[in-house]
């Protein structure tokens, strides 16, 4: 009884095993998939307006600070509820976690929660911004279409240069033979 009581200590939230792995805490699992389904939902959603080309409201160079934003924000906003946002930190944790403390560490029903909800959750936000979102219509900013065009001259140069060393081996490899 006194094991016991010491494992579900240790594996807990506010436990050691919760800095490697996530935990639930006393609230249904219905409630923490809900959580996890919307802030996976949102995230998805908002990923797709920042990556977009026509969006006005945002230059690409901007998409990585407000990606940070947008996760700090859910953090913040749903962490009370444990949510884990990315199934490969969840993952990698709780096999660590499992290592040390054993299978019951494992967490049960929340971690498929942890690892699975967030793959339908995007699917569902992709297809909603595809259909009901998008315009295809607009125009393409100004500064995405800058961008764009730096990758396509970068891509230029890599191509040329990778043909430039492909002839330089084939001839240094035709002298070889030769001699």
């Amino acid at each position: 009884m006194i094991n016991a009581g010491k494992g579900a200590a240790i594996i807990s939230a506010s436990g050691p095993a919760g800095v490697f792995a996530f935990y639930p805490s006393s609230i249904p699992l219905k409630w923490i998939f809900a959580n996890e389904f919307f802030c996976d939902f949102f995230i998805g959603l908002a990923f797709w307006g920042l990556l977009d080309f026509t969006n006005v409201f945002t230059s690409p160079t901007m998409v990585p600070v407000l990606v940070g934003l947008l996760y700090a924000v859910v953090i913040w906003g749903y962490v009370p509820l444990t949510v884990a946002l990315n199934p490969a930190r969840d993952f990698g944790g709780r096999i660590l976690a499992v290592m040390i403390w054993g299978k019951d560490a494992w967490g049960g029903t929340y971690s498929a929660i942890g690892l699975l909800t967030a793959f339908p959750a995007t699917l569902f936000a992709t297809f909603l911004y595809q259909i009901f979102l998008v315009d295809y219509s607009r125009v393409i900013t100004v500064s995405a279409r800058e961008i764009d065009l730096n990758r396509e001259l970068r891509q230029g140069h890599y191509d040329a240069r990778m043909n430039t060393r492909s002839n330089d081996s084939v001839k240094s490899h035709s002298t070889t033979e030769a001699v």
